[in-house]
């Protein structure tokens, strides 16, 4: 099922750039664009919240 137009916009909190793409390149969908945006810090967590209506927030540990 697709949803034309739509966007999977992910926030992910991990220190991990590494693990982070590696967990995107899983979930990437054809037909479903990925958005994501990655923190690694409570004030950055913060400020991130508010820039879009996230669909997903991934904390990896």
């Amino acid at each position: 099922m697709m949803l034309a137009g739509k966007v999977l916009r992910i926030l992910t909190v991990s220190e991990s750039e590494v693990d982070t793409f590696e967990i995107l390149r899983t979930l990437e969908c054809p037909g479903y664009p990925i958005q994501s945006a990655r923190v690694s810090t409570i004030e950055e967590f913060v400020s991130k919240l508010d820039l879009f209506s996230w669909t997903v927030i991934l904390f990896i540990l």
